[in-house]
């Protein structure tokens, strides 16, 4: 199965975590909301800051996709953007600190050794997130899946999903928890099970296709959800994700590159031999591919161009498309 939450109202399954956040900033008398983001993020709290009279302060790089930028600044927010993502961190969190901003997201520490300390998201954030374990359960007619796999970069979607999971056994709505799949783009939690670490180590900044999971950081939160739900951390390619992004197009759905990670952990996963053949799994998509398609240009083919007569059209179609009239 795939959760798709592309379909959300800014595109992306931020809407849940920001839905959550912003309105108990404003619950507790907060007048400005900030994040650090390469996009989804952004556009999310500025729509939820927009919709609920608060400003908005976005730190982005300059490298943001103009998709995104668009996204972000249709909902008037002051979007500000450095050279690096590492600059935007400490301009925001220095702005935090002197005028008092709420954070949504995720709070970046530079320690003394000039290493970074991912200390994990606001509060608030995973009970966002714990509404699409909610909506998982309900649609599968209360049937826990056995897997979950969730795009992760600092890993706040799949411990608000696991939480959710959790939280609906305690109360006796399912008899059972999903084992998460962390899927990853450079592996950082991967790696740290594998060597059996209790913190996600730091890795050098790397480029990829997969804005929103491209990070050199994640949280131990993440690490301690993985463990505890017996689950896997998976890292992918970029063309692994080019590939799952057209299979996808062909059941209807555009993810984004990063969400396409979640399906292409769950392949890397079944041709391994861990999944069994009789196992439920979930895949959650978690932004549309519209917000940056210059990645998916260029595997696609250019639109052939003819002249408006029925032979040259049963021609094209049948040496473009294979397809024969």
């Amino acid at each position: 199965y795939v959760k798709n939450e592309s379909v959300n109202p800014t595109w992306s399954f931020k809407d849940r975590l920001c839905s959550s956040v912003v309105s108990k900033a404003l619950e507790m008398g907060f007048k400005t909301v900030t994040i650090s983001t390469s996009g989804n993020h952004g556009a999310s709290t500025a729509a939820y800051a927009s919709k609920a009279g608060m400003n908005s302060v976005i730190f982005t790089f300059k490298y943001t996709s103009p998709a995104m930028k668009v996204s972000m600044e249709i909902y008037h927010p002051m979007l500000i953007a450095t050279s690096t993502s590492i600059e935007r961190w400490i301009l925001m969190n220095e702005c935090i600190e002197k005028y008092g901003w709420a954070l949504t997201g995720d709070y970046v520490h530079l320690l003394d050794n000039g290493k970074f300390l991912l200390v994990g998201s606001n509060p608030f954030a995973k009970d966002g997130y714990k509404t699409i374990a909610y909506e998982i359960c309900e649609q599968l007619e209360w049937e826990v899946p056995d897997w979950v796999a969730q795009p992760t970069c600092y890993a706040n979607g799949l411990v608000g999903e696991w939480e959710g999971f959790k939280e609906f056994k305690s109360i006796g709505f399912v008899d059972s928890t999903p084992k998460m799949i962390a899927a990853e783009r450079f592996g950082i939690l991967e790696k740290a099970l594998e060597k059996g670490e209790n913190y996600p180590r730091q890795i050098e900044p790397q480029s990829s296709i997969a804005l929103s999971i491209a990070g050199f950081l994640s949280t131990y939160q993440g690490l301690y959800a993985i463990k505890e739900s017996n689950g896997r951390a998976v890292s992918t390619e970029d063309e692994e994700l080019l590939k799952m992004q057209s299979i996808l197009g062909k059941d209807g759905i555009f993810p984004e590159a990063s969400s396409a990670a979640s399906v292409a952990a769950v392949k890397r996963l079944k041709d391994e031999g861990s999944l069994d053949a009789h196992d439920t799994v979930v895949a959650v998509i978690t932004g549309s591919g519209l917000k940056d398609i210059s990645p998916t240009e260029k595997y696609l083919s250019p639109i052939p161009v003819i002249k408006p007569k029925i032979e040259e059209l049963k021609k094209t179609l049948f040496e473009v498309y294979n397809y024969r009239l």
